[in-house]
């Protein structure tokens, strides 16, 4: 089971995607963070999908974003716990369902998906 203290949320600013949140903070400095927690073995990264494919786009003709999304996150899958896809709130119930039926088979299958 994780704690609280083993685990860090990524949501510093969901307009920027992983890929250029890592290469202002690279996979040294999220490593270096994470070794502050006491570097606990089964420590785990979190990180909601940027804004511009869940708000922006809004699920839709997103390709391009999600390729980026998983090169960026691909190097932290094995110290990631979940990606957080968090819709927004004026979507619709049954169309954001919809829509993230049409998404799952591009989700990659390195990471477990948490929806909000």
């Amino acid at each position: 089971m994780i704690t609280e203290s083993q685990l860090i949320y990524l949501d510093k600013d969901t307009r920027l995607t992983p890929r250029e949140k890592l290469i202002l903070h690279s996979t040294e400095s999220l490593m270096s963070l994470w070794s502050t927690t006491g570097g606990a073995k089964d420590f785990k990264f979190s990180a909601k999908f940027p804004k511009v494919i869940t708000h922006e786009k809004r699920l839709k003709e997103v390709d391009k974003e999600l390729d980026h999304f998983f090169e960026a996150m691909g190097r932290l899958s094995n110290k990631t716990l979940a990606l957080l896809i968090q819709l927004p709130p004026s979507l619709h119930i049954h169309e954001g369902l919809e829509r993230l039926r049409e998404l799952v088979p591009d989700l990659d299958n390195r990471f477990r998906y948490a929806k909000k």
